[in-house]
């Protein structure tokens, strides 16, 4: 006997001890003890006297004496806030309180300090309080007397700073700290690494109490910490996001809305110093905090359980595409003791149940982070001394982080008395600007900036002696030259530009009276007025990049003839057009407003009239502001790849225009959930290059350039099909071949040694979508696509040429945007098609339209066994049935097939009503439907029943169809601790109990408890090992019930197109860029040329062929000659209007174009 009493103690221990081994990990000393500082020399862990130190120190009271309890106390030297005690502990340790005491018998002593702390004795960080404040420490209030201070959160830290903030006389202290060792359990994430723990096996984790502890160092603004999920839609999710941590969690619902919860907490947690993490919950209520600063979360919903039952993940996921997860990278740093409910994952990472993906290290990685510099003051600077080499290309890249406007950021000198300078605008926003370009940018929005474009007329300038309509002229020349400025409004997704007009007497667009007559005069050929036979529609006017006359003025719009206050009524002298059209001699009347019709921007050509002579009272002041730009169409209009056969092609790029250029590449940005697919293809006789998504998970860049396929292969540890966005860039030049995914290092891969770098020799134009012959297509999302710094416009491709209009869409517009799925289906975009998952409904079919049933006879039971034992509080019970037999039980949830102590029935009475009655502690209780006195529900006709237990069990609503809705309040009925629990729900029964002699006769559908189907369970392939059927399977069989499957509607057919995409159809000696018609002409003849030949072979091959032989070549021929007849190849146009037609080369000549690339 007591042979089996000391083996039950000993087996008693080693549970506890196994416990504590798992609880101990939340960092907690048992027993704290002194570190030494008060320890006299020799004794064991006498910490020595050079780890006592002080900012200063007076004579014979230097910073080592200053330990507890003896004789001898540290004074400073000077009596001010900037004094200190450092204690230098040897090692990391848990301290868990501290003591301090004064100069004995002298009335010095501190009375509210500081406490600091440091783990490198350079970076110390501060003990905070719950708001996130500074600590104030209470000293003493006498000389002598010991003052004792408990950290509520232990640190842990080697090296120690008391920092006196009140004192009397001197600062004096003697300290001493507590605590024990830190054994500290690390894991270091390199981005591509995690830990993760089986939860699914052997048993799941329920919980209605979670602790999480862990402490975390990165100098990365973001990054997946921690992350756990449950097949019934719970999760848990810990990331990093700009810095900051977020937490959300999700503990489920009953009609399957969002119940998830998220907060956010913490800053500055990339500054590569430790961090504490904390994650308390209890119930729906949750306490996230870091370094000591919490926030309090309450939890929506009626569930209160988390249900976890796949894995725990730590510094990492496989796939980003899962509910909760907000960022798109895994964690990069370092974390230890990182505990959840006792389990230790970075200790037991080598236990069964844990996998290890990647190289986790066990020690934080030192000498590899790119630590962060700080300007203390507005003074300070740093200076990167060769910064003078730069000269063609500037490229600088920097993440900031700061609390000030209008500060300057980075600034340099550049050749030729330019410069370049960065700064933090006095709006808060980002401003740059570049010499001798002149352009102004301003950054208000990540890709959404504004674009000041500036010229040389933003002053107000005086127009006087000019009488004749329009013959004042002003040609403005901007800060780019035409093809910059081409680029940059149609890049924008809106521009504007204001224009003022201040008059005296001076009319504006008030129409000159008849037809070069009356006041409107004439002008040369050289601008000074209109041309002979002219009508001339106004005194002023501009002309815009589409290089016509526009008569209408800033807040108007085109056509209308009027300025603003035309528009709205109420110009000057009740004039309909502009209020300078009245003529009067008022000072302080104009007209101005925006311009913002983009394709007219920006204002190229100022004309005015009827400023009368040099020495009369007309005149007139015109002033025209910055041509703004905002947005950027690149980025914000993606196109829509529905069908792997559908492609969009770029015929403008000729192996000419690429023989000089040492480099190539090409970038785009993608979203898909595709695993594969051509993204880029492009060939010639010879040579080709392919960009192609491989795998989820890889992309491979292959070309060819006359000495075999070379191939880049990145592989990402996480997946590209992930439905989000996604940048590709891939180059060649003629050191080395790269492809790079978002924001990671690019692969590179050398050139071959000993081969020459041959340029690619392309002659076919780039096929965006799919190959050459619409094989291994891509579908999902495309933007943002460039082809050798040139933007190429897919999204106008697609909205403007019908060629390109089959399997495309404008807009990043999927299948699932339209909500296909029924019933709480989740719809999987596929962009080609989509796929409902029906997995979380009592729902089958395409869309999770069909009903899941059978018919039960008498005697039949269906038995459904939850894989676990459950207990509840809420319950959400919905049964579809129709029957002619009245009584039976339609489901029961019980906790024995005999003789059950708790169970909840939805049965129907033997009158034709529903009754949900229960019995759960000692009480039993029934709500009936008051509707079933008038009506009876066995009527052959479907009916569905849905029951609710709510407000912790005291509520209960009952509802059959759509008759009102029926609750009872029996709040009063259980006080507060009453036992309101179903406990121990081992079974679901369907049509019958073991105790009732009545059976259900009918047909049973749409049955679901809570996150569980029965229904769908038992008729699952295959069988599932905790269903059964009595008498015998064989008895039931799945039936819909009378209800028809709901089908999606048929998709429209599309066609693809029969053309093929343009090949090289010009000789070398002429240019194609310079013949666009020539292109037009060669498809109309290609076409005429083939519909010739089909009728050729049937009236008569031999007489049409010689009679029409040679036609597409001659008329090929004759239509370059007609374009070689003009000059430089362009054909002359007449508009309408007076001015020169080569008026935009007369721009271009007067204005100074900048040799740079404009952005």
């Amino acid at each position: 006997m007591a042979a089996k009493q000391i083996i039950c103690v000993f087996l008693l221990c080693q549970i506890i001890y196994v416990i504590s081994q798992q609880i101990g990990s939340d960092e907690q000393c048992v027993e704290s003890e002194a570190f030494g500082v008060s320890k006299l020399p020799g004794a064991k862990g006498y910490l020595p006297d050079d780890q006592i130190t002080a900012s200063s120190s007076t004579n014979k009271r230097e910073g080592f004496k200053g330990r507890l309890f003896h004789d001898s106390v540290w004074q400073a030297a000077s009596n001010n806030y900037n004094q200190y005690l450092q204690v230098n502990l040897g090692r990391r340790r848990l301290i868990t309180r501290v003591a301090t005491q004064g100069y004995r018998g002298s009335g010095q002593y501190v009375m509210d300090y500081h406490i600091s702390y440091s783990n490198d004795e350079s970076t110390f960080t501060p003990v905070v309080n719950e708001l996130g404040e500074r600590k104030v420490f209470p000293g003493n209030t006498h000389d002598d007397k010991p003052q004792f201070n408990t950290f509520e959160y232990p640190i842990v830290a080697q090296y120690v700073r008391f920092i006196p903030l009140r004192w009397t006389i001197n600062i004096a202290m003697r300290v001493e700290l507590y605590g024990c060792d830190y054994d500290g359990k690390a894991a270091y994430f390199d981005g591509f690494s995690r830990i993760s723990f089986n939860a699914h096996v052997p048993n799941t984790l329920y919980t209605t109490t979670d602790v999480l502890r862990f402490r975390m160092k990165t100098n990365q603004d973001e990054g997946l910490l921690f992350y756990a999920s449950g097949n019934q839609g719970d999760y848990i999710c810990m990331e990093l996001y700009r810095g900051r941590l977020y937490a959300a969690l999700n503990l489920g619902s009953i009609d399957g809305s969002d119940s998830s919860v998220r907060g956010v907490v913490g800053s500055l947690l990339d500054d590569n110093q430790w961090h504490d993490v904390e994650f308390l919950r209890q119930d729906k209520n949750v306490t996230v905090s870091v370094d000591r600063v919490p926030i309090n979360i309450t939890v929506h919903g009626e569930y209160s359980r988390l249900d976890l039952d796949r894995y725990l993940y730590v510094g990492g996921v496989n796939t980003f595409y899962q509910s909760g997860i907000t960022v798109r990278k895994n964690f990069i740093g370092c974390v230890e003791n990182f505990v959840w409910n006792g389990i230790h994952m970075t200790r037991d990472k080598d236990l069964p149940r844990f996998s290890v993906v990647g190289q986790v290290e066990d020690t934080c990685r030192t000498g590899t982070y790119a630590m962060p510099l700080t300007f203390p003051s507005t003074s300070s600077y740093m200076t990167i001394s060769d910064a003078s080499s730069i000269k063609d290309n500037l490229h600088i890249k920097l993440e900031f982080r700061a609390y000030d406007n209008d500060k300057l950021l980075v600034s340099t000198k550049l050749t030729d008395s330019g410069y370049f300078y960065l700064r933090i605008s006095p709006d808060g926003y980002i401003e740059f600007e570049l010499k001798p370009s002149t352009n102004k940018y301003i950054i208000k929005e990540i890709a959404k900036g504004e674009t000041w474009l500036s010229h040389d007329f933003t002053h107000e300038v005086l127009v006087d002696g000019f009488q004749p309509a329009g013959s004042y002229h002003q040609i403005i020349t901007y800060d780019a030259n035409l093809t910059q400025i081409d680029q940059l409004v149609h890049r924008a997704a809106k521009c504007r530009q204001e224009i003022k007009y201040r008059c005296e007497g001076s009319r504006l667009l008030a129409k000159p009276g008849g037809s070069g007559t009356g006041g409107g005069g004439n002008t040369n050929d050289d601008g000074t007025g209109p041309e002979q036979d002219q009508v001339v529609l106004a005194f002023g006017w501009w002309v815009g990049r589409n290089i016509q006359n526009n008569y209408y003025w800033g807040g108007s719009a085109p056509g209308t003839h009027k300025c603003a206050c035309g528009l709205e009524g109420n110009c000057q002298g009740q004039e309909p057009t502009c209020n300078c059209d009245a003529a009067l001699s008022e000072q302080g009347i104009s007209d101005s407003g925006f311009l913002e019709h983009k394709n007219h921007l920006p204002v190229l050509e100022l004309r005015f009239g009827d400023t009368g002579a040099l020495f009369d009272s007309r005149r007139g002041w015109h002033t025209l502001g910055e041509l703004i730009c905002t947005g950027d169409r690149l980025f914000d209009q993606p196109v829509t790849f529905r069908k792997t056969d559908s492609i969009v092609f770029f015929d403008t790029f000729w192996s000419r225009e690429l023989s000089d250029l040492n480099t190539w590449d090409i970038s785009f940005r993608f979203k898909t959930t595709a695993e594969n697919g051509v993204m880029v293809y492009r060939t010639g006789d010879v040579d080709f290059v392919e960009v192609k998504l491989v795998t989820s998970t890889s992309m491979s860049f292959r070309f060819s350039a006359g000495y075999g396929v070379q191939a880049v292969t990145v592989e990402t540890a996480f997946e590209l099909n992930d439905d989000d966005w996604h940048n590709v860039y891939a180059e060649r030049n003629r050191k080395e071949a790269l492809l790079q995914i978002d924001q990671f290092s690019p692969v590179r891969v050398a050139h071959p040694l000993g081969v020459g770098y041959l340029p690619f020799n392309f002659n076919k134009p780039l096929i965006v979508g799919a190959t050459a012959d619409y094989k291994d297509g891509f579908v999902g999302c495309m933007s943002s696509l460039q082809y050798n710094g040139e933007t190429l416009d897919l999204y106008d491709k697609v909205a403007n040429d019908p060629r390109f209009s089959y399997g495309m869409s404008k807009g990043c517009v999927g299948k699932c945007a339209v909500n296909p799925c029924l019933n709480g289906g989740i719809c999987k975009e596929k962009y080609s098609e989509f796929l409902c998952d029906c997995s979380y409904t009592p729902f089958r079919g395409l869309i999770c339209g069909r009903e899941v049933g059978t018919s039960i006879y008498d005697g039949q039971m269906l038995i459904y066994e939850p894989i676990s034992t459950l207990k509840t509080v809420s319950e959400n019970i919905t049964i579809g049935f129709f029957t002619r037999k009245k009584g039976g039980v339609i489901l029961q949830l019980t906790d024995a097939l005999y003789n059950p102590t708790e169970y909840m029935v939805v049965e129907l009475t033997s009158g034709g009503g529903i009754r949900v009655h229960f019995k759960f502690g000692e009480e039993r209780l029934q709500i009936n439907s008051k509707v079933g006195l008038s009506i009876e529900f066995a009527n052959a006709q479907p009916h569905v029943v849905n029951f609710q237990r709510l407000n912790g069990g005291k509520t209960f609503r009952l509802q059959v169809d759509d008759y009102p809705v029926q609750d009872e309040n029996w709040k009063d009925f259980f006080p507060d601790g009453a036992d309101v629990y179903l406990e121990n729900i081992k079974y679901i029964l369907l049509g019958r109990n073991t105790s009732d002699e009545t059976s259900f006769v009918g047909c049973i559908f749409r049955a679901e408890f809570d996150n569980h189907w029965p229904l769908k369970r038992i008729f699952q392939e295959p069988r599932p090992s905790f269903v059964n059927v009595t008498p015998s399977f064989d008895s039931v069989r799945e039936e819909r019930c009378g209800f028809e499957e709901i089908l999606p509607d048929a998709e429209p057919a599309e066609i693809r197109p029969t053309y093929e995409p343009p090949v090289k159809i010009f000789d070398d000696d002429v240019d194609p860029a310079t013949t666009s018609q020539g292109i037009s002409a060669a498809y109309l003849g290609a076409i005429f040329g083939a519909v010739g030949i089909i009728l050729i072979l049937v009236l008569s091959v031999v007489i049409y062929k010689c009679r029409h032989v040679g036609e597409y070549p001659d008329s090929e021929e004759d239509e370059l000659e007609m374009l070689d007849a003009s000059p430089d190849g362009k054909q002359e146009e007449y508009d309408g209007t007076y001015h020169p037609k080569s008026m935009r080369e007369r721009y271009e000549s007067k204005s100074q174009p900048s040799d740079q690339a404009f952005i």
